[in-house]
């Protein structure tokens, strides 16, 4: 089992993504360690705590990705936030990990609910004994909304296939569909795009996101007969 610890950190770096999203990253013991999936809890004062994914530690550099779009307590928190700006860190925490149950992996998210996917996703592309496929299909209104793609832009693997899923404009290339999440999901499995094949018998699904696309999507995923589905909702 892994460690829990609880220590204090120095904001180091932000970068804001979107309107809505930042990249926050915090100096984490070098004896840190965690599970791609797992979750860190952000304590702002004595009574007031939110969790977030991990989306990566290097150089002892705890990466978050933070959606303030809820502008609660720790929205403006975050907003606000400056470097070197003290917080106490508590983790990591979590199961909502790589379960192997069978071979092949689909990540389906929407917002910030991508953050604990892009270790799960690193850790499946780097693993050389892995050999299923990689499907992730993320949820956006526009092509420029969609925070998920300038994390796996850049990877050429076989093994791996970024699906969008895009509400509010018409698709930009053979692997982005109109449509919400389970809407695509759905067509997907049915068999209605030819350049994806996903064998439900052999394929794990795993969900991120708001309560409303997950609950959504899983309607969808165990009327077709989908049984391997894990999850983790945000909000």
């Amino acid at each position: 089992m892994l460690k829990i610890l609880n220590f204090k950190s120095l904001l180091e770096k932000k970068i804001q993504i979107n309107e809505t999203t930042y990249e926050l990253y915090y100096r984490v013991p070098i004896d840190f360690e965690y599970k791609a999936g797992q979750f860190v809890v952000i304590k702002f004062n004595p009574t007031y705590t939110r969790a977030y994914s991990i989306v990566e530690v290097k150089d002892n550099l705890l990466k978050l990705l933070i959606d303030v779009k809820p502008m609660g307590l720790a929205s403006k928190y975050f907003i606000d936030t400056k470097i070197n700006d003290e917080i106490n860190i508590l983790g990591p925490y979590g199961i909502f990990n790589i379960k192997n149950v069978v071979e092949n992996k689909v990540f389906i998210a929407t917002g910030s609910g991508i953050a604990p996917f892009i270790p799960m996703i690193y850790s499946l592309i780097n693993d050389n004994s892995f050999n299923g496929s990689i499907y992730l299909l993320f949820g956006t209104r526009t092509s420029e909304l969609d925070i998920a793609y300038i994390y796996f832009k850049d990877i050429d693997s076989s093994k791996f296939k970024y699906v969008q899923c895009v509400t509010r404009e018409d698709p930009i290339n053979e692997y982005s569909f109109k449509g919400r999440v389970n809407t695509v999901v759905s067509d997907i499995l049915d068999n209605k795009y030819s350049n994806l094949n996903i064998d439900i018998n052999n394929t794990e699904f795993y969900l991120c996101g708001s309560n409303e696309m997950i609950n959504d999507t899983t309607v969808v995923l165990k009327s077709l007969g989908v049984s391997n589905i894990f999850m983790e909702k945000y909000g």
